[in-house]
């Protein structure tokens, strides 16, 4: 008992029930394009975990996906065309990310607010002082919506001009 014979075992094995075979089924399933559709929830995965800031590359190789997949499904799309179930997944986590952005701006203000000048006046050491107002000025400069990151500041700014000609590359004819 509890064991199979070569014939019970190859059935199992080529059984469309198997999960192996299922899956196979799935990974070479083609769209409209020609090439491996994926499924749906895979789709949803890879946005969820896009959005939330795994890259782009590490998603393609875990799912075996191309790069410029990875891309579109981060972006709500199969190609050029908009899924709206991506949409919401993809909403859902943007609406997750502003909640958890609303409560730690609340904490931050919350903390502030505790800060009063009466308990500055308490701190004795200068560079407790010092501490304090670093770390406010952090704070107040990742508060400002109007700051840019030093990604965004950098240009990068290439001017190409063609070689000017002299007079000598020219060949010259006397007339006359």
């Amino acid at each position: 008992m509890g064991f199979l014979s070569d014939k019970e075992v190859d059935e199992r094995v080529k059984s469309p029930q198997n999960l192996v075979n299922r899956l196979e089924i799935h990974k070479t399933k083609k769209g409209d394009d020609g090439r491996p559709s994926v499924p749906l929830e895979i789709r949803k995965a890879i946005a969820i975990l896009a959005n939330e800031g795994e890259t782009q590359t590490s998603l393609a190789k875990a799912f075996d996906v191309s790069q410029n997949t990875v891309h579109h499904i981060e972006n709500g799309r199969t190609t050029y065309q908009p899924q709206s179930a991506l949409k919401e997944v993809i909403d859902q986590v943007n609406i997750k990310k502003k909640e958890a952005e609303s409560i730690a701006i609340d904490s931050v203000l919350t903390s502030i607010g505790l800060l009063t000048p009466e308990k500055l006046k308490g701190v004795a050491k200068a560079k407790d002082l010092a501490s304090i107002a670093k770390d406010m000025s952090v704070i107040a400069k990742n508060m400002d919506s109007t700051v840019q990151t030093e990604k965004d500041r950098v240009v990068h700014l290439h001017l190409y001009s063609p070689e000017q000609k002299k007079l000598s590359d020219y060949e010259t004819i006397d007339v006359g």
